[in-house]
């Protein structure tokens, strides 16, 4: 979690673990466009994501819908071969 002044950030391992994945798969679903961008925040010479509590309820659910039709999907394959 970034601190700047009273403010508080979730970071990209906050979001992660909030949404019971890896940091490493929050960020494959941000490139692969699953979930959207995160906002940033410039803190001196630096822009970085931060991931506050509406994106993750919204990404969550982005998350779920995506599960779900990949898993339609392989049902589909599975009944047309």
């Amino acid at each position: 979690m970034y601190s700047v002044g009273n403010q508080r950030y979730n970071t990209v391992s906050d979001a992660a673990r909030l949404l019971k994945v890896s940091a490493k798969t929050v960020q494959s679903y941000i490139t692969k466009g699953i979930i959207d961008s995160p906002p940033t925040i410039t803190i001196g010479l630096k822009e970085l994501q931060v991931f506050p509590e509406e994106y993750l309820e919204g990404a969550k659910q982005r998350i779920s819908e995506h599960s779900r039709s990949q898993k339609e999907k392989r049902n589909h394959r599975q009944v047309r071969v």
